[in-house]
């Protein structure tokens, strides 16, 4: 998980979101014991919504940072659950992208104490999370009670060497080559093309290794 920024709000939630939340918490007074119809909840899920938050999240998912559009479809996620907190439902800052492993994960569930954290406005890599070496590869590590609440509700160490850890230790083992390099020579031109290179893969999926590679080198 890495920081981003979040974009403008798009045109379809500046122009209908009140109306729509307004909508929505009518029909709940009035049916307290129905099940709500999806034509009134899905209504966020409108073409520039998804096309905002690809961009703002360069198609990789805002927890475990795996491309999604290479394996499966992507997700708007309710970082607040959307049946939880229907006031939420279509709140831009509510929305971000994530995988169908991670968002189905996550389902609903919610720790007011130590809430999930939020990729724009928390600092993951900072403050929050870390990645520990293991047998399997490369563990995400919590380094606060809101980073251990992200690691479980989402499940960022599946599948073992099939998976997430695995996966990060092998991008871990290729940053580390560079970083080699890059002390070995730290004037030569080259160094200069290693530094941009490693600044490249740090915004890509699971950039996050890289930060935490560099940090280990000291650099």
């Amino acid at each position: 998980m890495k920081n981003v920024v979040r974009s403008e709000v798009p045109a379809s939630l500046a122009a209908h979101a009140v109306q729509w939340r307004d909508e929505l918490r009518r029909w709940i007074q009035e049916n307290p014991n129905a099940t709500v119809p999806d034509r009134l909840v899905q209504r966020y899920a409108q073409a520039d919504v998804r096309e905002a938050l690809r961009e703002m999240y360069r198609d990789q998912c805002c927890y475990c940072e795996g491309r999604i559009k290479d394996v499966s479809y992507d997700h708007i996620e309710h970082r607040q659950p959307k049946a939880r907190f229907r006031h939420r439902v279509f709140d831009w800052d509510n929305l971000h992208l994530a995988c169908p492993k991670c968002n189905l994960k996550k389902s609903d569930r919610w720790n007011a104490s130590a809430p999930i954290l939020d990729a724009v406005l928390d600092r993951p890599v900072e403050e929050h999370l870390t990645y520990e070496y293991s047998d399997t590869g490369l563990l995400r590590w919590p380094k606060s009670r809101r980073g251990a609440t992200t690691v479980d509700h989402t499940d960022l160490n599946r599948d073992g060497w099939d998976g997430l850890p695995g996966t990060r230790g092998q991008i871990l083992f290729e940053a580390l080559k560079l970083i080699r390099k890059l002390r070995k020579n730290p004037d030569a031109p080259e160094a200069i093309v290693i530094r941009q290179e490693l600044e490249e893969k740090k915004r890509r999926q699971y950039g996050s290794v890289i930060s935490f590679a560099l940090q280990e080198a000291g650099l």
